[in-house]
């Protein structure tokens, strides 16, 4: 009777993570490998949390929010597919709300002093690359 009682404490006893071991039939090692891996997944969607708030208030345009990107799925899934933070804006942002497009014809700033121009096959070029890594493009003169 007392090895019955001893079992009874036992079980009342028994931790969240002995009930999960015997409820999935894992061992330790791999539940600690999961945590592990759950840990650092949490990590990085914490850190593209903080890239997305960062390029978010760096753009600074008052329509492009996190409620506004809440609100529209199809970009949400973008981001959440790791695409750049300034496509989004340009893709589902600019052209949709009739807000200022991007000067296709622009220089962007390179040169511009010193009268020197892009055609617009650069500019194009460029834009894809920034779009698709999200770094500076530098041009060595």
């Amino acid at each position: 009777m007392q090895w019955q009682q001893d079992g009874e404490t036992r079980e009342a006893e028994k931790t969240g993570l002995e009930e999960f071991l015997e409820r999935t039939g894992m061992s330790q090692e791999a539940a600690l490998e999961l945590l592990e891996m759950a840990y650092r997944r949490q990590e990085e969607m914490m850190g593209r949390a903080r890239q997305v708030m960062a390029a978010i208030e760096a753009i600074g345009d008052e329509r492009f929010t996190v409620e506004a990107l809440r609100a529209d799925p199809e970009a949400m899934r973008a981001v959440e597919a790791g695409a750049p933070i300034g496509e989004v804006y340009r893709r589902f942002f600019l052209r949709r709300t009739g807000g200022p497009r991007p000067d296709r014809e622009a220089n962007l700033g390179l040169g511009g002093l010193a009268g020197d121009t892009l055609t617009p096959e650069e500019i194009e070029r460029i834009s894809a690359y920034v779009s698709r890594t999200g770094n500076r493009y530098e041009i060595d003169e």
